[in-house]
């Protein structure tokens, strides 16, 4: 079982922003169901379609409300 921080590190890809490789926040690895088993597809990119937000500073923001993050 991976906790959530593992399946972030390795199911997003890494691109680059102000000079500095950062997770994406529009595209996610593809996930595959093999043998019961979760396999990330690395050569293959997919649009996100959940975020999760860090809501220790603000309960909720614009952001969260209109999901802009992608659009």
């Amino acid at each position: 079982n991976w906790t959530t921080a593992e399946w972030r590190n390795s199911a997003i890809p890494l691109v680059e922003y102000d000079k500095k490789m950062v997770p994406s926040r529009c595209s996610m690895y593809e996930v595959k169901m093999v043998d019961d088993e979760f396999v990330l597809n690395v050569n293959k990119t997919i649009p996100c379609s959940a975020w999760e937000y860090d809501n220790s500073f603000y309960i909720n923001t614009l952001t969260q409300e209109m999901e802009a993050l992608c659009h």
